[in-house]
């Protein structure tokens, strides 16, 4: 087959400067990107030839079929015309199966001629030019005058910015620019800000860019699910632009840190790692065939390979594993029923040291017939379910089914929080739920004695100023309770006499406000031992 002949630039068109640049830039991501192509080629082709007609052909062929195309348009004839032999041969399988030594060889053919290619480039390729580009910031607002604000002090601080002024073009201008960081408003139209962040971190390409909130949503709740979405960090408007300078400052530092020292995707030898579009193009196949579980497993960023190598491992040749971004494994379970997957997940993620809270978060999605569910509708699902996993401080999480409660919530028991101020309430709740507590909220007295005979808790803590009734008045009305919880006086008063007093009536500790949270859950586990 005669190689494809390479496009040349136009040189007579008043825009071949900027033609050249782009080719050139396509072909440097594709230079970048060869060797994880490479590796998905060859880990399909290991699959098919492992499960014959059961294997994904059909995406194998989609994945050459690209390769061919794209790698003569940016100056690799030769790679080009190897793929194009290799797609035929893959699209001309006789009923006795693919004659895997003549695709064994034209693989080889693709990775000789890429080395070839790239020591013989085409007039017009050079090496990409280096430039002190200004940073760029993505900055995802519909209020006009915010936007300029906001824009001033960027272009203040040497940063280009980019505006965006709707939630549902929010990651396809994402894909476009390539922000360096995005500042994300929560109430957009279209798309509000937390869809549009759950949708920047289901993107391979743009997970890793680092997205700050800045929005009047100032509830714990809010921030929490912001946090819980992966944006980096959250601020409440009004904001100091100095403030907000160097918050970008310091997380695209932190990045370009995290970035330098990120382990590479390397393997043994005997193995080859599938890249995230392979694994869609199979996993669809696969979907189409049969029922399936599809898996999201949130890893600490130094462990990726680790988990990824362990899931691997343990993985059937049917089952595709693939890196997801830089802290997520993603895998594609074909017909192994929901318990069995879950029993195997728990017991390889608990090898790998689950933690207290878990370090490992997993979600996992079920498409229960061939066909019930996109690929796109199962990773949702699976996303959400991890998202619920961290929340709630669980392991793994099946989405549609009940939460779980796990051993610590068991062990640990339940906690009446009789406190009046909601905004104090709150983070203290979330934090005893994280730590593996069950809790139960009253913001009044009366409410509190209720809820004590309703849940039988093992801890209450009270708020001495509570309206109707004192802490006081809660301390006599337990007293002589059968099943008297333990209880935390807490007080902005920390008179002695208030505090001989709580002692006298049955109290078991007593804490003056304000207080950190970790304090509090190290006085609940002593009185708990």
């Amino acid at each position: 087959m005669t190689p494809s002949r390479n496009p040349e630039p136009n040189t007579n068109d008043p825009g071949t400067d900027q033609l050249k640049t782009a080719w050139n830039e396509a072909r440097h991501r594709f230079v970048a990107g060869f060797p994880k192509r490479s590796d998905s080629i060859g880990y399909l082709l290991g699959m098919v030839a492992t499960l014959a007609d059961k294997g994904p052909l059909v995406p194998l062929r989609e994945v050459v079929h690209k390769t061919a195309g794209l790698a003569g348009t940016v100056g690799f004839p030769t790679v080009s015309a190897r793929a194009r032999e290799f797609e035929d041969l893959l699209g001309e399988v006789p009923a006795s199966g693919l004659d895997v030594s003549r695709a064994n060889l034209l693989f080889e053919s693709i990775e000789e001629g890429f080395s070839k290619d790239l020591a013989n480039p085409p007039s017009w390729a050079a090496a990409m030019p280096k430039t002190d580009q200004p940073r760029r910031i993505m900055v995802v607002e519909d209020d006009e005058d915010q936007r300029e604000i906001v824009g001033i002090h960027l272009h203040a601080a040497g940063y280009e910015p980019v505006f965006v002024p709707a939630g549902d073009i929010a990651v396809e201008a994402a894909r476009q620019h390539r922000p360096d960081l995005i500042l994300l408003d929560a109430n957009l139209p279209g798309l509000d800000g937390y869809s549009v962040c759950r949708l920047l971190k289901l993107d391979p390409d743009l997970a890793d860019t680092p997205i700050v909130f800045m929005t009047v949503r100032a509830s714990l709740d809010n921030k929490m699910a912001g946090l819980l979405l992966g944006a980096d960090d959250y601020l409440i408007k009004p904001v100091d632009m100095t403030e907000l300078m160097l918050r970008i400052q310091l997380l695209l530092a932190k990045h370009a840190i995290r970035q330098d020292v990120r382990p590479a995707f390397s393997l043994p030898d005997e193995g080859k790692e599938l890249d995230f579009e392979s694994f869609v193009a199979v996993a669809r196949e696969q979907l189409a065939r049969h029922a399936a579980a599809l898996v999201l497993v949130r890893t600490p960023e130094a462990r990726l390979m680790e988990t990824y190598t362990a899931l691997r491992g343990a993985s059937r040749r049917s089952d595709l594993v693939a890196c997801y971004g830089p802290a997520h494994v993603i895998l594609l379970l074909v017909e192994i029923p929901t318990p069995k997957a879950t029993a195997r997940l728990t017991d390889l993620i608990n090898h790998l040291g689950r933690g207290t809270p878990p370090r490992f978060q997993v979600g996992l999605a079920v498409s229960a017939a061939a066909g019930a569910k996109p690929f796109e509708s199962l990773l949702a699902e699976a996303d959400e379910a991890t998202a619920a996993a961290r929340k709630r401080g669980l392991l793994l999480v099946v989405a549609g089914e009940p939460l779980p409660e796990t051993v610590e919530t068991r062990r640990k028991g339940t906690v009446v929080l009789a406190l009046d101020d909601r905004e104090v309430a709150r983070p203290v709740e979330s934090y005893l739920k994280a730590a593996g507590y069950v809790t139960v909220v009253t913001l009044d007295s009366s409410q509190a004695v209720t809820a004590i005979e309703r849940h039988r808790p093992d801890i209450v803590i009270i708020d001495m100023m509570m309206p109707r009734m004192t802490g006081f008045d809660v301390l006599a009305s337990i007293h002589h309770h059968p099943a008297r919880p333990r209880t935390i006086i807490l007080s902005a008063r920390g008179h002695e006499q208030d505090v001989t007093r709580a002692f006298a009536m049955g109290a078991d500790d007593y804490m003056t406000k304000p207080f950190g949270p970790q304090e509090l859950l190290t006085r609940i586990e002593r009185l708990l031992r």
